[in-house]
């Protein structure tokens, strides 16, 4: 009652011993009475002792202005993920508030406070956050307004920035289309446009050096990435994950290593992976590659290393080109590749790894290695039949000479398995016939140009291309020729890649691939 008078007989709250409750009383100049919920500010919450700490929201308001509630007026921590697990952060995981306005005495935001908040449209930061976690916004749709005062944090277009723009921490999922990261950004945060499900293309900074873990993961409309801006970056780590519908990716010729799963696509419907040239890549991780619907790759001269499953599953791949300076195929490298007709193994590799061609039906392997190198495993080269049994290979295995290719049929079996994928279970040995070009990769302008390629052989050979801008004369030959490789003008208004497939009768396929600006 207020002064004699009943306000109202029920609010529709179920109270909770050691909640915090406030409502709004309202006079109409005749009776007072308590809001209507969807009205009113009925919040429920729990604090710390102290007060400072919000632990806990309990509500489901869909607004919310901590300013208007004494107590939350007065806390400055908004909690984070308990590590002792006994909760999540303040805000973890609602899905009622629509807008908030975080309190004018808050300092601290912490990891995971409003992990998937994903109700969100509005989050209102004011000028006192010093700190914001790691973290503390991963998976909420809402776009953010910092207040202009904060000297720590910034908002531009409903993105989270520090300050200074150098750091993007959050993407709200809300946002979508075509996105361009900011010049001065060099750092994106870990996961910071996860979920982001209408988000298309993303254009980065040139001053970008770091990508977080998962950055982009679960955004399931992002169809483009181009990196090539980025000029001083170095590594990509594994940043796309379930991001099914991606199918363009530019990769500047500054990244030295592409970490394990960087590039995985588990909707298979990346289809175009640019590498600047010159590129100064050195290491493929653990399936970097797989899953990608590309068809043709050349592998830049400078890979040192190859992890295993790095093209694992790309089931569209049907040549790759591998530079001399590997020495080893690691296990699963080429796994389930199935329509790879053919391999060229380089000079210098010593050890092929179990299951590296596993599942491959190849037509040849090209084995360029004058010393056999060991077949590690008792499934290298085979593929199974329908009822589990190993089956030998079907390709036409070439050798370098006669004598090479009497050392790949002695060569022992792996820890004297008898069932192991030996070099003599190919059914078809013959003595190969030399074949290289040069150079192998090249860049051309957006306005278009040609390029010579020198092709080096005793055997009859023809030239293919892959896409129609791009053209090789003379198209067929026989014996050493110079190719005259010509690419159209690039309208498309992003870089694009081609390759020139030259095949020479009993000869390794070789592949040149062109890269061209916009």
């Amino acid at each position: 009652k207020v002064n004699g008078q009943t306000a109202v007989t029920k609010t529709g709250k179920n109270y909770k011993p050691g909640v915090c409750y406030s409502m709004d009383i309202q006079w109409d100049g005749t009776h007072f009475s308590l809001l209507d919920h969807s009205q009113s500010m009925m919040y429920s919450y729990i604090l710390s002792e102290d007060g400072k700490t919000l632990l806990k929201w309990t509500g489901n308001e869909s607004f919310v202005d901590m300013n208007l509630d004494p107590r939350l007026a007065e806390v400055t921590t908004i909690d984070g993920y308990d590590d002792d697990g006994w909760h999540m952060g303040a805000f973890a995981n609602n899905k009622s508030i629509k807008k908030i306005i975080i309190g004018n005495q808050v300092t601290t935001i912490k990891t995971e406070a409003f992990i998937a908040f994903e109700g969100s449209e509005e989050i209102h930061i004011p000028a006192s956050v010093t700190t914001i976690e790691e973290g503390a916004f991963r998976w909420t749709s809402g776009a953010f307004t910092v207040d202009p005062a904060n000297q720590d944090y910034c908002s531009e277009e409903g993105v989270l920035f520090n300050k200074a723009k150098t750091e993007l921490l959050r993407f709200p999922e809300i946002k979508g289309g075509d996105y361009t990261v900011p010049a001065t950004v060099s750092k994106i945060e870990t996961e910071a446009f996860s979920s982001c499900y209408s988000l298309t293309s993303v254009v980065l900074s040139p001053a970008l050096t770091e990508i977080g873990y998962d950055a982009f993961s679960y955004c399931d409309a992002l169809l483009s990435v181009d990196f090539s801006p980025c000029t001083s970056l170095t590594t990509i780590d594994n940043i796309f994950s379930n991001c099914t519908e991606l199918e363009w990716v530019h990769i500047p010729g500054s990244v030295t290593t592409l970490c394990d799963n960087a590039l995985s696509n588990q909707g298979n419907k990346l289809s175009t992976v640019i590498i600047d040239h010159p590129s100064s890549l050195q290491s493929i991780g653990n399936n970097a590659f797989g899953g990608c619907a590309f068809t043709h790759f050349v592998i830049p001269s400078g890979v040192t290393t190859l992890d295993g499953g790095a093209f694992s599953s790309c089931r569209q791949l049907q040549e790759v080109s591998l530079p001399e300076t590997i020495i080893r195929i690691h296990e699963g490298t080429f796994f389930r590749c199935s329509s790879l007709n053919s391999i060229t193994i380089p000079a210098n590799v010593t050890d092929i790894d179990n299951l590296a061609f596993y599942d491959n039906h190849l037509n040849a392997v090209y084995a360029s290695p004058a010393t056999a190198p060991r077949l590690n495993g008792t499934a290298v080269f085979t593929v199974f039949n329908e009822q589990g049994h190993i089956v030998s290979p079907t390709a036409t295995l070439y050798n370098i000479s006669e004598d090479s290719q009497t050392d790949y049929l002695n060569m022992p079996p792996w820890n004297g398995a008898s069932n192991a994928s030996l070099w003599e279970h190919f059914p078809m040995r013959e003595i190969m016939t030399p074949c290289s070009v040069s150079p192998n990769r090249a860049g051309v302008a957006a306005t278009g140009g040609t390029i010579s390629v020198n092709v080096t052989t005793d055997a009859p050979w023809s030239a293919v291309s892959s896409q129609d801008w791009l053209t090789a004369v003379p198209q067929s030959g026989s014996g050493n020729e110079t190719l005259a490789i010509t690419a159209a003008a690039n309208t498309t208004g992003r870089p694009r890649v081609a390759h020139i497939v030259i095949t020479a009768t009993a000869a390794p396929t070789r592949l040149v691939e062109v890269v061209q600006g916009k």
